[in-house]
């Protein structure tokens, strides 16, 4: 997720309602109001890291999805329980680049509030120039295509007065609006599960086409984590779900989600929810929906799957030869990070601690020594220091810091007592110094960057470029983050010369650290194009440099094509 789901995380435990459970005390002759008191306290502290719900049976036995028998066959994997890791996507054969993994619509989904005049409500494809969206004149939120309003605004009316009080309730609760619609939607796929007849049966729970329609039970197979989240998210979500849980029983017809019910599945949105993205060559999140059967696809920091959605469905293809009998997994976070950043995002958005084989090599070793490593200047060195964990230096957790090591000389530095006696040995300039100047000039350029002043950005970025190129090893995370807004505010300028040249930079960065195709790479690799294109045309007088710089936006667009094939199986650069 963004691709994972941070504007969402507002999420938390689910608040237990006490049990008194009057008539269990009655079969047993409990008459003393000592005794009952006595149970009750029992009850009450057992209760209190369990759901008011009964929605997480399957969850809680990690079983297997009920639908999972309509796709094997279908798709080239199947679901199996590791111990230690729960369950996991297993190719079941050997698997070719560029292969579907999975087609899967959303059980339900929402556009994100600042997206939600760009496409449609129902099917979430966009509006077209052609085409007009229709509002609903009673929430005077919805939108939708011609199509869909005209076969689906009977169901829309039922829900859209409930849906017109979220905003409020998101703001007096301190909740995510888009949380709190997502769930929502996806307690009335429960609804219209309960109410199901001979004639729609079958349409969620099997596939139709190519296309998997997971159920409602599906999503309550999902963990939720949700004895992980924080008090703050715990209170205000339950404080919205009363809220809503009371709206929703008086304003929508056989609605039977209690308070409970409507927690656990926030703290299920919240643990598996997928961005969306519009279409076209550069990708954006503009929705957020349910997918239980991507979501079976764990995580890693050297994905060999990727996914990217069309309308409301959601394709995972393979981004690499796989094997029979290898896990398929995705990536749910920026992988262009430091490992300790990957490890604590990966901790508090989806619960747990990343071990996968980029995560697990010994960082001496691994790419990911570079993404955060000041250059050794030990004369005749020209090594990468890098800070060790803490657990490195078996060193008490009172220490501000751990060890500095240098991949090359091996030689060591502690912070502590470099600090105490002012200097650090034969160094010019103390690692941890060289990188907190960095943090501290890029944050300042990244902020006149956001105020659209360009121009001084650019400046100011270029400087930061100039002063610790040299410093941090070249593959720095903090030298990358400078690439992308340098190279924009170059487009801004009308400097297609320097915009090119921190494109080219960003790609062959990328290409060093990160494995294997991405859409990422590809709409850089479009962006490169451009700005050839654009440097072709302003020198049209002379015929030799146009001709050159044409060549380089075709190679450019070649690229792209390559990487989209794989990606999205479509070579074309429009869609």
């Amino acid at each position: 997720m963004e691709k994972n789901l941070e504007q969402l995380s507002l999420s938390a435990d689910i608040p237990v309602a006490a049990s008194t459970d009057d008539s269990a005390n009655e079969a047993a002759g409990a008459t003393a109001n000592d005794e009952v008191s006595k149970l009750q306290k029992r009850k009450k502290k057992k209760s209190k890291s369990k759901s008011c719900s009964s929605l997480g049976a399957l969850a809680k036995n990690n079983s297997a999805l009920p639908s999972q028998k309509c796709m094997e066959g279908r798709f080239p994997w199947k679901i199996v329980v590791k111990s230690g890791r729960g369950r996991c996507a297993i190719a079941t054969r050997d698997i070719k680049a560029g292969e579907v993994i999975v087609s899967e619509c959303a059980l339900a989904f929402v556009l994100r509030s600042s997206f939600r005049t760009i496409a449609c409500h129902n099917c979430c494809k966009d509006f077209s120039k052609e085409s007009t969206s229709i509002q609903c004149r009673v929430c005077n939120y919805s939108l939708f295509c011609q199509e869909c309003w005209e076969s689906t605004r009977e169901l829309h009316q039922e829900c859209c007065s409930v849906i017109k009080l979220i905003g409020d309730i998101a703001v007096e609760e301190d909740c995510d609006k888009d949380l709190l619609r997502l769930m929502l939607f996806l307690a009335l796929q429960r609804h219209s599960t309960m109410n199901e007849t001979k004639d729609t049966v079958g349409i969620r729970g099997g596939i139709r086409g190519d296309i998997l329609y997971s159920s409602f039970q599906d999503a309550m197979a999902l963990q939720t984590h949700e004895n992980k989240v924080s008090e703050s998210w715990r209170l205000s979500v339950a404080r919205a779900c009363e809220r809503l849980a009371e709206h929703a029983t008086n304003e929508i017809t056989n609605f039977q989600n209690s308070k409970g019910d409507l927690e656990y599945l926030a703290c299920l949105i919240n643990a598996n929810a997928h961005g969306m993205g519009a279409q076209g060559i550069h990708n954006t999140d503009i929705a957020i929906g349910i997918f239980p059967f991507v979501s079976m696809l764990n995580h890693s920091c050297r994905p060999n799957c990727c996914f990217y959605s069309e309308g409301n469905v959601m394709h995972v293809r393979a981004t690499k030869d796989i094997t029979k009998n290898s896990e398929l997994c995705l990536s749910y976070i920026n992988l262009y990070e430091a490992r300790g950043t990957r490890k604590e995002q990966l901790a508090v958005s989806k619960h747990f601690d990343c071990a996968c084989s980029r995560c697990t090599e010994p960082l001496t070793s691994s790419v990911d020594r570079f993404l955060e490593g000041v250059l050794c200047n030990v004369k005749g060195c020209n090594g990468v220091l890098v800070k060790q964990p803490q657990s490195f230096a078996n060193a008490s957790t009172e220490q501000p810091a751990g060890l500095w090591q240098c991949d090359t000389c091996l030689g060591i530095l502690d912070p502590t007592i470099c600090i105490s006696q002012g200097q650090a040995k034969s160094l010019d300039e103390r690692p941890w110094d060289t990188l907190n100047n960095a943090q501290t000039r890029l944050s300042a350029a990244i902020s006149v960057y956001k105020e659209r002043r360009f121009k001084e950005a650019r400046k100011q970025l270029e400087d930061f470029l100039s002063e610790f190129t040299g410093k941090l090893h070249p593959l720095h995370v903090l030298l990358f983050d400078a690439l992308t807004p340098l190279m924009n505010c170059c487009r801004v300028l009308g400097d297609a010369e320097g915009g090119v040249k921190a494109c080219r930079t960003i790609i062959d960065c990328m290409e060093k650290v990160l494995s294997g195709p991405s859409l990422e790479l590809a709409n850089f690799y479009f962006c490169l194009g451009e700005m050839y294109s654009e440097r072709a045309d302003s020198v049209e007088s002379s015929a030799i440099l146009a001709k050159r710089y044409k060549k380089q936006a075709q190679e450019a667009f070649n690229h792209v094509r390559q990487l989209r094939r794989i990606c999205l199986e479509k070579a074309t650069l429009s869609l």
